[in-house]
């Protein structure tokens, strides 16, 4: 009978800590998560914050919809065709066009590398844990 409570004595003490080292745990990684910015946030930040944002049009992949959610003062554009990309800058020879680097990838696929075509302007990272798929964003510059 002894045996049997310190069994379920030293069960509810190892229970009691597991669950106090998780609530720790979540605590710290809650207070990271609501410090840290997303990686798109910081994208979205830095075209706020910019005088030269009137003559940019940035082209994303998903990005576009946090973009309006925060009202980015930025011309962007969902594209996925490269062919529309292509006619879309004709149609507008003045801009300063960028691109992230998922929409970037995408056109690889469609017509191989366009490495001499961009060139790296900005980078944003977040965590991945709270931040899976959007990161690590890219910024290029399409060179005209």
């Amino acid at each position: 009978m002894r045996a049997r409570r310190a069994i379920q004595t030293a069960g509810a003490l190892l229970a009691c800590c597991v669950i106090s080292l998780q609530a720790a745990q979540g605590g710290r990684l809650a207070a990271q998560q609501a410090s840290e910015r997303p990686a798109v946030y910081q994208l979205a930040d830095a075209f706020t914050n910019s005088s030269a944002a009137r003559n940019i049009v940035l082209y994303t992949w998903e990005e576009t919809r946090v973009l309006e959610y925060l009202r980015t003062p930025i011309v962007h554009r969902r594209i996925e065709s490269y062919n529309y990309f292509i006619a879309d800058i004709k149609a507008n020879p003045k801009a300063t066009i960028l691109l992230t680097d998922h929409v970037l990838k995408g056109f690889e696929a469609q017509v191989g590398s366009l490495q001499g075509k961009v060139r790296q302007v900005a980078y944003y990272q977040s965590q991945s844990m709270f931040d899976p798929v959007y990161n690590q964003i890219t910024v290029y510059e399409w060179l005209r």
